[in-house]
């Protein structure tokens, strides 16, 4: 469906004499993806453009697409939210973008030990980035 755009009205044409086949899932792998406005798409040009729908279709691993536009500040409810999700290969954790260092500094930690209490093995990265994006107007947030 098209991103930013409400559907007021949808309608999906079939034959009539279209089945519905339930088929196993192809999926090798299960990796969920919790992040900001990046992740969910919102500069993707159309949504089968943001990047965990696009490694979905190279890798044929299931990229579970948690982008919250405006939001993921590593808040404790989102991994009370993903922790009961079944049989993840892969947490990955893409929150800077929106989360001032305090929160950071603050939530990281009680949010990655919660993953970590119910999925002990599984691996959790943590996507950083080097540059703060307000870093280029507040010189102050180039120090942390």
């Amino acid at each position: 469906m098209p991103l930013w755009n409400e559907i007021t009205d949808l309608k999906i044409g079939i034959d009539a004499s279209a089945n519905f086949i339930n088929q196993p899932i192809a999926y090798k792998k299960k990796i969920v993806v919790y992040g900001s406005s990046i992740v969910q798409g919102a500069s993707a040009s159309r949504p089968g453009m943001n990047y965990p729908s696009i490694l979905t279709r190279k890798t044929g691993y299931e990229f579970i697409n948690l982008g919250l536009s405006g939001s993921a500040k590593i808040e404790i409810e989102l991994a009370e939210m993903i922790k009961d999700i079944q049989g993840v290969d892969l947490f990955i954790l893409d929150c800077v973008p929106n989360s001032s260092p305090e929160e950071i500094k603050s939530r990281t930690i009680p949010f990655v030990k919660l993953l970590r209490k119910h999925h002990l093995k599984t691996p959790i990265l943590m996507v950083e980035s080097l540059i703060r994006p307000m870093s280029k107007f507040d010189l102050t947030l180039t120090k942390i």
